[in-house]
């Protein structure tokens, strides 16, 4: 483009609108008589009058294409050149985001259109961070993170000490925040709470969600405590100030820990976990689900269908635990028939070919078997839907510890580390939604710690943050790993 082009965009964008003088036309019974006109002429000189009219409106419209096309061209050039500070016409953001977010996925949709064609590679780095200025959490495992805005709020885990902290790291740069950046006085007010009652503390192996509202749930886990007991007690969190919270609640379900938790439009999805409070370990098989308001809750039982037929055994007989889950959809949409009334009519299951749903891979069982099939359990249809997946491409190795996230962008799923008892993983594996093919992602960079497990992870544009864990050698550091998602189409010669 130009510089006269783009003059005339800004050029464009300050002038006036086209006043075209408009012909003073008498058309009153009066003046047609003076001039002896025919009444059939009336019409005519009505006509003439709209006309002028429309060629003034045609005239701006056109004055305002134009526009809008030049700022179109201004708009794709840097996305079309490398390393070029972008332009930007202020008074056009949203048009300006429009075309970012378009141009950016119809490239990623070019892309995966073959995925035979597709190397997708990760590049690791290690945030730099600031000793003196940010807080570095100590080393632990069985923590939690939970997206929050443009933060990642950490909570919980095991360490050689007790940890009562929580801390936020920025998703944009992978650097923990300063004290006085982040909710500082509300984290703080949290803290003094768990100070005075100990029982208020998350402890390590819950889940964690976080509602439309900012409310964040926790449920269960292992208190870090000498006993080191399993609960089954949901705490409530919230940091805004007009409603700073930390309650628990007591449910009627098992204590457990190492279970998955999801959010899904006031309720808490609970699948499996295992209670090894008492003397015999007991693993749990069970699908639970509590209602956020009045803290009710229901076991529901799915239907269990592999390659499109029914099964009549359940898929996870010996008990499921150190899994993970991720909901595919909205999470606010959700939960569309209320699982706990037993007179509704079941209706025709017709949910099975539909790419929305929480996806179950890995974990283990109470003989230590090992889980490597991916599942889809479908919770928008009475009743309920457990479905295994038939995927293509080379699927992951069976393990457990994992952590798993979504890309809506591209409609991925994420598969990170994990450990099969024998090895650490520091493996990445994507699994697109569109044709349920696996792909491994080729890891370059930073490679001196990504293998690990008991870890956690919170997926942000393209960047995965990986926190804490345990690999061979015992606790990794606790300053994130940060992995970023490329992809590069090769061209096959025939």
């Amino acid at each position: 483009m130009n510089q006269r082009e783009r003059r005339r965009i800004y050029s464009l964008q300050n002038r006036d609108p086209i006043n075209i003088l408009k012909s003073r036309i008498d058309v009153s019974m009066d003046n047609l008589q003076k001039r002896k006109t025919l009444n059939s002429e009336l019409p005519q000189l009505i006509q003439n009058k709209m006309q002028m009219a429309n060629y003034t409106a045609s005239m701006q419209l056109q004055q305002k294409t134009k526009y809008e096309q030049l700022s179109l061209k201004i708009l794709k050039e840097p996305y079309r050149a490398l390393n070029i500070k972008q332009r930007m016409i202020t008074n056009h953001f949203t048009l300006q985001q429009k075309i970012q977010d378009t141009i950016a996925y119809d490239c990623i949709k070019h892309i995966l259109s073959n995925t035979d064609n597709t190397i997708i590679k990760g590049q690791v780095i290690l945030p730099v961070q600031n000793e003196q200025q940010y807080t570095i959490p100590v080393s632990r495992q069985g923590s939690r993170v939970v997206k929050y805005d443009h933060y990642g709020l950490v909570f919980g885990g095991h360490s050689h000490r007790e940890n009562i902290e929580i801390h936020a790291i920025s998703l944009l740069n992978g650097q923990w925040k300063r004290k006085q950046e982040f909710c500082q006085s509300q984290i703080e007010q949290l803290k003094l709470r768990q100070i005075l009652n100990p029982n208020l503390r998350l402890g390590c192996y819950f889940s964690l969600n976080i509602d439309e509202n900012k409310t964040i749930y926790a449920f269960g886990g292992e208190k870090n405590t000498n006993s080191r007991r399993t609960t089954n007690m949901v705490t409530k969190i919230s940091l805004e100030d007009d409603r700073l919270e930390w309650q628990q609640y007591q449910t009627q379900i098992g204590c457990r820990r190492n279970h998955s938790g999801i959010y899904s439009h006031n309720h808490l999805i609970i699948i499996g976990g295992l209670d090894d409070s008492e003397l015999n370990t007991k693993f749990y098989n069970d699908f639970q689900m509590i209602n956020l308001i009045n803290m009710n809750c229901t076991q529901f039982y799915p239907k269990f269908y592999q390659k499109q037929v029914i099964q009549n055994d359940h898929p996870f007989q010996l008990g499921i635990a150190y899994h993970s889950a991720t909901l595919v959809g909205n999470p606010y949409l959700r939960m569309n028939y209320d699982f706990s009334s037993n007179t509704k009519k079941e209706e025709q299951v017709d949910q099975l070919f539909t790419k929305e749903g929480i996806y179950i891979f890995g974990g283990k069982d109470s003989e230590d078997n090992l889980y490597n099939e991916l599942y889809q359990l479908i919770i928008d249809t009475y009743p309920s839907v457990l479905q295994i997946v038939e995927t293509l491409g080379q699927r992951p190795s069976g393990r457990r510890s994992h952590s798993m996230n979504y890309d809506e962008k591209i409609s991925a799923l994420l598969l990170f580390g994990g450990t099969n008892e024998m090895e650490c993983f520091g493996d990445l594996h994507l699994l697109f939604l569109k044709n349920y093919t696996w792909q491994k992602v080729q890891l370059q960079g930073y490679l001196e710690y990504p293998f690990r497990y008991e870890h956690c992870s919170v997926y942000n544009e393209d960047k995965l943050f990986i926190f804490g864990g345990l690999s061979q050698n015992g606790f990794l550091m606790y300053n994130p790993i940060q992995i970023q998602i490329k992809f590069k189409t090769i061209r096959k010669h025939n």
